[in-house]
């Protein structure tokens, strides 16, 4: 081992110790159990999953109830005759669910359809609850005191207690936006019983959707189609390719008549090093739904990077799958803010994948360690909330004006409302994986579940305990105790981005090389943990995350 190169230790390191995680370093009774519960994990999840599939929960709400909801979401909706006379039938599916919970003007109608879609398959609890114990019992195996030290031994948290500390942290400096923010929610249905005669009662879980979004209208003065006009498709994805261009010291070429693309709609770029003489690497954008095609929006690696034998190169080659809004006769595709950032965060992929510059495929772009994976590309989300980028990436579809100031401010302000949601779902998604799967006794996760909505959510649920871990799939899918994930990922990347692009300049060319050689270059060659503090000239801090919690409005 002292022989090998530092990137040649890092993969001898890397696939012993996916070996003995996969029980290869066990005595063979062991091995036998480890494999026996793997495979029983597996069967588990198919029937955790299997249960919600085949769980097609109906409820029936009268026109009455349904108040509120419109007319979009009565077409074609099946109906069902009964004594009480004719009621719609309402799915469980995230769709239906998330448009009764935010515009039902009923509170009994929300509490109902909340009720249903929280209550459904009870018997998945008990597969949970085998999933724990023998997750624990694997873990011990490979000699860890609880299955959360097992996998995080492998990431850049290391162990538990950084975990745990980091979001006891953010628990706390959350609990100041969030008495605010139950108070003015409180306020808005305190007003609503007011108009109608009525005593406030409480601000109940199923309350909370629709209140937010009543907070959300009224402090919102522009409309997102305002918003969108100013963000035509084809103009976005020029300016933010030269964004990233100049940033990473590259030139980008759209090659014009490419022969390797699958559509006509898909575009084929070429990077090459900003002097031109030498090349990078090659994407292609697949940006519009049509028939048949993936659903959802990814970065794909095609090709990794890597050394041949005598130094000569493989190039990589990454694919952008979106589904943005296609153009109509008479407006050109246009994105909205929400677009904008989600195509800002995958092009952070699709040159996490170009720039990387790695020996061996394996260690190759995105092959990092797996709570590092999403931060560079949630760094690049923060250009999107910066005045000079909006300026820059806009461009109104009619007249070609950059989109005005009160404009920007709106977008600015709704991403500082929207925050503590998007926290205190990752909070509580984080704490409830550490809590089921850092012990060494067997937690119970329904209790845990309800307890915790409590203590995190703060708000009321009229003395009813639901078995909500019973349709939580995630929890039961293979990617226990990595849920701080999106935290730990935010933590690193407002480090990054306050330390040094905000305080050196977001299009400072020498700080984007530096970014590019210290972060995007090594991919998964060495520890994250040492990418980010030769970025940063120290360790990574929670301050930045921290700043942004205390900015929440």
């Amino acid at each position: 081992m002292s022989k090998l190169s530092e990137e040649d230790r890092r993969l001898v390191e890397k696939l012993e110790s996916r070996f003995r995680k996969h029980g290869v370093g066990l005595r063979s009774a062991e091995r036998s159990r480890f494999n026996e519960i793997t495979c029983r994990l597996y069967e588990l999840e198919h029937e955790f999953n299997d249960n919600i599939a085949s769980n097609k929960i109906k409820v029936l709400f009268s026109l009455k109830e349904l108040d509120g909801l419109p007319t979009s979401f009565f077409k074609n909706r099946k109906v069902q005759v009964t004594e009480a006379g004719i009621m719609f039938v309402v799915s469980a599916d995230d769709s239906d669910f998330t448009q009764i919970m935010q515009l039902a003007n009923s509170s009994n109608t929300r509490k109902k359809m909340y009720n249903a879609c929280k209550s459904m398959c009870p018997d998945n609890t008990g597969l949970l609850q085998k999933a724990v114990a023998l997750r624990l019992e694997k873990a011990e195996l490979l000699g860890f005191q609880t299955n959360s030290k097992s996998v995080l031994s492998e990431l850049t948290a290391k162990s538990p207690q950084a975990v745990l500390g980091m979001l006891k942290e953010i628990k706390e400096k959350l609990h100041a936006p969030l008495s605010k923010r139950l108070a003015i929610l409180a306020d808005l249905k305190r007003g609503d019983l007011e108009a109608k005669g009525k005593l406030y009662d409480d601000l109940f879980i199923w309350d909370r959707c629709y209140y937010e979004a009543r907070f959300k209208a009224s402090t919102n003065d522009h409309s997102s189609s305002e918003i969108s006009s100013y963000l035509p498709t084809e103009h976005v994805v020029d300016s933010v390719l030269d964004i990233y261009q100049r940033m990473l010291g590259l030139q980008i070429k759209k090659i014009t008549e490419p022969t390797s693309v699958w559509h006509s709609d898909v575009k084929l770029y070429e990077a090459w090093e900003a002097n031109g003489n030498s090349f990078v690497g090659s994407f292609y954008l697949d940006l519009y739904p049509r028939k048949g095609k993936y659903s959802e929006t990814m970065v794909f690696s095609l090709r990794p990077g890597f050394a041949w034998p005598g130094k000569s190169r493989e190039h990589p080659v990454a694919a952008l799958i979106a589904n943005f809004p296609k153009s109509t006769a008479k407006v050109p595709a246009l994105l909205d803010h929400e677009n904008l950032r989600a195509f800002m965060h995958e092009m952070a992929h699709v040159f996490q994948n170009v720039c990387s510059a790695t020996k061996w495929s394996i260690l190759h772009g995105t092959h990092v360690e797996e709570d590092f994976v999403e931060v560079p590309s949630r760094m690049m989300e923060n250009w999107c909330w910066q005045p000079s980028v909006l300026r820059q990436v806009s461009a109104h579809y009619e007249s070609g004006e950059p989109m005005p100031e009160c404009l920007i401010n709106s977008v600015l302000e709704g991403g500082k409302r929207d925050v503590l949601s998007i926290y205190l779902n990752a909070l509580f998604l984080a704490l409830y994986d550490m809590e089921i799967n850092n012990s060494s006794n067997i937690v119970d996760v329904d209790r845990e579940f309800n307890r915790l909505s409590r203590e995190i959510v703060r708000i009321g649920y009229s003395n009813i305990d639901l078995c909500s871990a019973a349709t939580a799939s995630n929890f039961m899918a293979d990617n226990d105790s990595r849920y701080y994930g999106y935290l730990w990922s935010e933590m690193y990347s407002h480090d990054m981005f306050e330390s040094r692009f905000l305080n050196e300049g977001v299009d400072n060319e020498y700080t984007g090389w530096e970014f590019r050689k210290q972060i995007l270059q090594p991919g998964g060659s060495r520890d994250s943990r040492v990418s980010v503090a030769k970025f940063l000239g120290r360790d990574p801090s929670t301050a930045a995350i921290v700043k942004q919690i205390s900015q929440i409005c």
